[in-house]
């Protein structure tokens, strides 16, 4: 199982959920190929609020973020935990400096066994992959996430968390003139960061493990906004979701909203039995989820 967290990827810039007008041509095809959800909301408006919500189900109802809370501490049960007492082999990868936002250690308190950051990309800051900024670039993170996905144990589940359209929304030199600016500055951003996920898949579709494999893909937040119909409150969290396994074909999406906070007890619905599902809150009788598949996988 893999979990693709992309960075400042809202709805407003795709095509699929705007009349085909976006800049996002490969996840636009994806999402005809799974089991897309167009009544999706972020948990919240920073990317620090994202991986509590992904990988815990933690909603964002303070002030402050979970992970800089005096709660960051308190027993919880996550993804990591869950699916490691199962035999998944858990990793977390960001291409930014190892602790940024405190993603490893909550990576750590969610059970998340191994955590991959800056310190581990080959070359590190002084990669020439390195933005100049925040970490390394999307499309050779994104390559570098596949050839690591090859030596996990499998079972595995593994989060990427991607950084390069995240303000100042950088391009590559090399790919300047190919992601021309659109309208605001991150279009070329979020133009070049949808050519990273489709040479991501096509790297992944060469691997022994693709066709096993649900892809979760979504966003951590919105970010700028161009179009009317996005400048509201509901808007200003609008983010795609969508589900994909290469090898087998998904449901029809439940047309109700599915805010991101329940992405941690999602995966209980879509790749085990009824069993496994309440495990992901120990103390109830079955998970806290939005039932969004019905019935288990084999």
């Amino acid at each position: 199982m893999v979990i693709l967290l992309v960075e400042s990827f809202a709805s407003e810039y795709n095509g699929i959920e705007n009349g085909g007008q976006g800049y996002t041509p490969f996840f636009d095809s994806l999402a005809t190929q799974g089991l897309f959800f167009r009544n999706h909301y972020a948990n919240g408006r920073r990317s620090i609020e994202a991986l509590p919500a992904v990988l815990a189900g933690l909603p964002a109802l303070m002030e402050s973020p979970f992970i800089t809370s005096n709660f960051q501490t308190d027993e919880l049960h996550g993804l990591g935990e869950i699916l490691g007492r199962q035999g998944y082999a858990t990793s977390v990868f960001h291409g930014a400096q190892n602790g940024t936002m405190g993603f490893n250690t909550f990576a750590g308190i969610t059970g998340i066994q191994q955590y991959y950051g800056l310190q581990e990309y080959p070359g590190g800051a002084q990669s020439p992959d390195y933005d100049g900024h925040w970490g390394i670039f999307d499309e050779p993170y994104l390559q570098y996430f596949a050839r690591q996905l090859g030596q996990q144990r499998q079972p595995f589940f593994s989060t990427v968390f991607t950084l390069t359209s995240h303000e100042p929304f950088p391009v590559p030199p090399q790919y300047k003139t190919r992601f021309a600016p659109g309208q605001l500055p991150i279009h070329a951003s979020i133009r070049y960061t949808d050519f990273a996920l489709r040479e991501f898949f096509r790297t992944a579709a060469r691997q022994p493990w693709y066709r096993n494999t649900l892809f979760i893909l979504l966003a951590d937040h919105t970010s700028q906004t161009l179009r009317p119909d996005y400048q509201n409150t509901l808007g200003s969290y609008k983010t795609p979701l969508l589900l994909f396994h290469p090898g087998r074909k998904l449901p029809a999406a439940n047309p109700s909203a599915s805010p991101s906070r329940p992405i941690c007890p999602l995966p209980c619905s879509t790749t085990s039995t009824c069993q496994f599902r309440g495990a992901c809150y120990p103390s109830a009788t079955r998970c806290l989820t939005l039932q969004l598949l019905a019935g288990p996988c084999s």
